[in-house]
């Protein structure tokens, strides 16, 4: 029997994976998280906020609890915006405010109570894959350099990872993944990204990525057109596409990215040890190297497929 994957499979958009806005479930987890907070606390916030932003949330109206109308809030509230700002107020005053505690105290909340509720936040918004950051991090592994001192930072703050354009090329490698000629190929991206969600920021996201580049240019130039002997390597490869006219119109894009795959290869080999391969890595970073990789891929195995193989030489 031939082998074909059916339409469906083929064009099937899988669920996106990672998100530029925040999800229903990110928000329930983050609602869900926050209502050990006292009412006090959810007052004086709900106040700051309107005294800085001019919103006032119909969520926190009266017949309910400040717990209640916060949940609700968190859940409700079409605008992110508003969200992120009402986080950042809470979070701040829930350390430390000099506004709201007695002369001489520096701290509200002890952190060893406050860093797993950040921890739980950043969890939520890591595992539903949505593209906003807590910095600092409250991760365990940064907790003495960044959360041990408030005076050692200014502010809890949320930042942007990225924009939509990762949750495009993502998509459009998973739906290439869906199918059996890719499929093993890209299991090492795929396995990058369960990492990241998982939040395992070390270099073994990097290794994963570099398989993935090193299967997908290997199936091309050995498995399917037989151009390069057994295990050639990343860069052989790619000089060997470029030389066979893959990357035409857009050669110049090449140098760029044989400095990807390189910088990768030199991180994970500098990683070698134990030691090294289980050093926390920046967020940012590696969702960039997630979003260099799958373009790179899409773009390589999407050109292939598109007949370049039936008319060159």
């Amino acid at each position: 029997m031939f082998d074909l994957d059916s339409w469906s499979k083929r064009h099937s958009e899988p669920e996106p994976r990672v998100h530029e806005e925040l999800t229903s479930t990110a928000r329930k987890r983050i609602a869900h998280t926050l209502r050990v907070v006292p009412d006090e606390e959810i007052a004086k916030t709900y106040n700051l906020l309107i005294e800085r932003t001019g919103e006032d949330p119909t969520q926190f109206g009266e017949g309910h609890s400040m717990s209640e109308g916060q949940y609700k809030f968190i859940i409700q509230n079409a605008d992110q915006d508003v969200i992120l700002d009402y986080l950042e107020l809470l979070l701040n005053m829930l350390w430390r405010s000099e506004e709201t505690v007695p002369r001489g105290t520096t701290y509200l909340y002890d952190e060893k109570e406050l860093i797993p509720l950040c921890r739980k936040i950043e969890m939520a918004l890591v595992e539903e894959g949505v593209l906003i950051q807590m910095k600092p991090s409250p991760s365990e592994e940064m907790v003495t350099d960044d959360w041990q001192r408030y005076s050692d930072y200014d502010k809890i703050l949320f930042q942007q990872l990225s924009d939509e354009t990762i949750i495009e090329s993502d998509q459009e490698l998973r739906i290439l993944s869906l199918g059996d000629e890719w499929q093993d190929p890209l299991e090492g991206d795929n396995e990058a990204w369960e990492l990241y969600k998982e939040g395992t920021f070390t270099y073994a996201i990097p290794e994963k990525l570099y398989n993935s580049l090193e299967a997908v240019c290997e199936k091309i130039c050995v498995d399917l057109e037989g151009w390069l002997d057994k295990d050639p390597g990343v860069g052989q490869c790619i000089s060997k596409l470029r030389e066979k006219g893959l990357f035409t119109p857009n050669d110049e894009m090449v140098a760029e990215w044989e400095k990807i795959a390189s910088g990768i290869q030199i991180g994970v080999q500098r990683a070698g040890n134990d030691r090294k391969r289980h050093e926390n890595i920046d967020q940012d970073y590696l969702i960039l190297l997630l979003h260099q990789v799958s373009s790179f891929l899409t773009f390589v195995i999407k050109r292939y497929e598109d007949g370049y193989h039936e008319t060159s030489s």
